[in-house]
């Protein structure tokens, strides 16, 4: 008989170990591959999967309960010390390894078998996955290093052909790591696309990737296999929805009858208002009282244009966060929030705190706005109201919100600072139209520097007063219309103008284009410098502007200009106020007056007094209106008597020599 060691012949009871051998044969230890096998696997079969070779002579049927002696529990009547911690009841099987994923890669990887799957292929070894993701080995786990994606997804890779269990064809999670879901990137992008191709052409900003990089080359179909179909038919079809129950974006905006314009200017982009497919979504809705500017359906008629077709999706995104669900309730009292729209430009939203904490309320259960706090975007439109889905907000506004149609170009009102456009930087300024003409597009609009700004008449530079009035409250209207019929729909370059075109501007009506070679004339004013690029609009300045039809800027300004001149020369207000209500004429430009003069004109200034109850008034009829209001004072009798012995020629030469004659 063969000798036996010491040990053996010793009394005292053998250890039960695990055979160290083991882990030099395959990397790994015990409990490590009890994680991935039972008790009962032979070694061979262990051996074969992860591309190993058994040592010459080694017994095929050897089971790994042999080697793993003390994990297995195989000697448990003498067992000593434990070498390793205990493995699962489950790997202490004889049985064959049930047909499942195992989570011992999970614990290796901190991946699990669907999020790698569509990323790597089975046959890929562990290792080789590891490297791409660049994932380092997790403490105390060794897993073998030849072992295949195969060995330990078993049931996801279809290697043990359970009957009682098929594979599940589903998505890989990771993708919402992404921020978005399988249907969006088969929409918008197709199964064959790659990665690399989807990130390329998806604006917005993502949020930050977690778990396992994909690999370069992957496709939506590797991700996506569910929603491409991408299985074996007699695979398990997972439906799981992306949301949990409710209404996403795409219902609420489709049941608000308060968004039908927003819905109208999306369809002429060939573009839903709000895109399903991302897991959180912000979307910025103008209600229907935003789209009530005049002229506001032409540039849409101009957007509808195939060719602009591109300006027109540009608009619809820039309402569109992708990957953010910013509600205005929750945000932060007094500090700008800057986010990033579907085109790539930025929005700022701004909740101004009136007690400083913004505490909302009741109103915000129904999505109204908090009682002590406002919210603006971009400082031009309000928040008025907020619709919550699964998927992200709603955020209703007053006003429609234009992105820059030429990135990094200047506002108008930024170019007419200019000293040399100081009149219609006046007019932009002082009439309060300046947000609303700087953020209007796309249009094209004509202008002029002061020098254009003569008076068709005279030929004289127009006089101040007519700016003056143009600004004033009571005119703006007017002054809207001035704007509006300088302005075109679209953007209409120089090179696109031919001699015999009629531009339709947005009061309807046209402006006539000659042209001669190089030669511009518009409205017959010639064409200085074209092509001006601001953010919003594309400018061209005219050596004059075209006056507006139906408007006589001389007589619109004329009181005012009359007021404003009375109470420079207050001394002049009777022999004014004689021959206006008498209705003779001034000193030009202002000449015989528009009309009754309006009891404002001239109020306050010592001697006024209102007008005559007829127009025009007798010379007897102004001296008894006159005498009524004003105090019987010398020296305003005397001036009444001094009235009565001019002749008309004499109160002429009055006025002119006082400087009348210079207005």
């Amino acid at each position: 008989p063969a000798e036996v060691s010491p040990e053996a012949l010793s009394k005292k009871p053998v250890k039960c170990l695990n055979d160290p051998k083991l882990k030099a044969l395959t990397g790994s230890s015990c409990t490590d591959i009890l994680g991935l096998y039972t008790c009962g696997t032979t070694l061979k079969q262990i051996a074969e999967e992860n591309g190993q070779t058994l040592p010459p002579g080694f017994p095929p049927s050897t089971k790994l309960k042999i080697a793993c002696r003390n994990s297995c529990e195989v000697c448990d009547p003498l067992k000593g010390e434990a070498e390793e911690p205990p493995v699962s009841e489950e790997a202490l099987s004889d049985e064959p390894a049930e047909c499942k994923d195992s989570a011992m890669l999970e614990k290796a990887t901190g991946a699990t078998c669907s999020d790698l799957l569509g990323l790597f292929e089975c046959e890929d070894t562990l290792k080789h996955i590891a490297e791409v993701t660049k994932t380092p080995p997790a403490p105390g786990v060794s897993i073998p290093a030849a072992a295949k994606l195969k060995n330990v997804c078993r049931l996801s890779c279809n290697v043990c052909h359970d009957a009682k269990r098929r594979p599940v064809c589903r998505n890989n999670p990771q993708i919402h790591n992404s921020g978005v879901t399988c249907r969006l990137l088969k929409d918008q992008f197709g199964c064959k696309a790659t990665l690399e191709e989807v990130g390329k052409n998806t604006r917005g900003t993502p949020p930050p990737q977690t778990g396992p990089a994909p690999p370069p080359g992957v496709t939506v179909e590797q991700l996506c296999r569910a929603e491409c179909h991408d299985c074996p038919a007699d695979w398990e079809l997972d439906d799981t929805p992306d949301f949990p129950p409710g209404p996403t974006i795409a219902d609420l905006v489709a049941k608000e009858e308060d968004l039908s314009r927003l819905k109208q200017l999306a369809a002429v982009a060939g573009q839903a208002v709000a895109n399903p497919g991302f897991l959180k979504l912000t979307v910025i809705a103008p209600v229907n009282t935003a789209f009530n500017v005049e002229g506001l359906n032409k540039i849409q008629q101009w957007l509808a244009k195939p060719e602009n077709l591109d300006i027109a999706k540009t608009i619809v995104e820039y309402g569109v966060v992708p990957f953010q669900s910013v509600d205005p309730n929750e945000l932060p009292c007094n500090t700008p929030v800057r986010v990033k729209a579907a085109n790539n430009q930025d929005l700022v939203f701004l909740k101004s705190c009136t007690n400083g904490n913004g505490t909302t309320g009741k109103k915000s259960e129904t999505g109204v706005l908090g009682v002590d706090y406002t919210v603006t975007i971009n400082g031009l439109v309000h928040v008025i109201k907020v619709l919550k889905g699964v998927d992200g907000v709603v955020v209703e506004t007053d006003g429609l919100l234009l992105p820059e149609l030429f990135p990094g170009a200047p506002l108008i009102t930024d170019l007419v600072k200019n000293p040399e456009f100081s009149h219609i930087n006046f007019l932009m300024t002082k009439s309060g139209l300046a947000t609303q003409l700087a953020h209007s597009g796309p249009v094209t609009i004509f202008v002029a520097k002061d020098k254009g700004f003569i008076d068709p008449e005279t030929g004289k530079p127009v006089p101040q007063c007519i700016f003056d009035a143009l600004v004033k409250p009571q005119n703006r209207a007017v002054l809207e219309k001035t704007f509006r019929y300088t302005t075109v729909p679209g953007f209409v370059y120089k090179e696109d103008m031919h001699n015999g075109d009629s531009l339709p501007t947005l009061t309807g009506d046209t402006l006539s284009v000659r042209r001669i070679g190089d030669d511009v004339w518009v409205q017959d004013k010639g064409m200085l410098t074209p092509n001006i690029k601001t953010a919003y609009a594309l400018v061209h300045e005219l050596d004059s502007l075209p006056q507006t039809p139906g408007i006589d800027l001389l007589r619109l300004a004329w009181w005012e200009c009359l007021d404003e001149n009375i109470r420079t020369r207050p001394y002049d207000i009777l022999i004014a106020f004689h021959r206006v209500d008498q209705n003779k004429h001034l000193p030009k430009p202002l000449g015989f007056p528009p009309g009754p003069r309006p009891e404002w004109v001239g109020k306050g200034v010592p001697y006024w007094y209102p007008p005559p109850a007829h127009f025009p008034a007798t010379k007897e009829e102004v001296k008894e209106t006159e005498e009524t209001y004003i105090e019987r004072r010398e020296t305003a009798r005397a001036e009444v008597y001094r009235l009565e012995s001019e002749s008309e020629e004499d109160s002429i030469r009055t006025l002119e020599r006082d400087g009348w004659g210079e207005l």
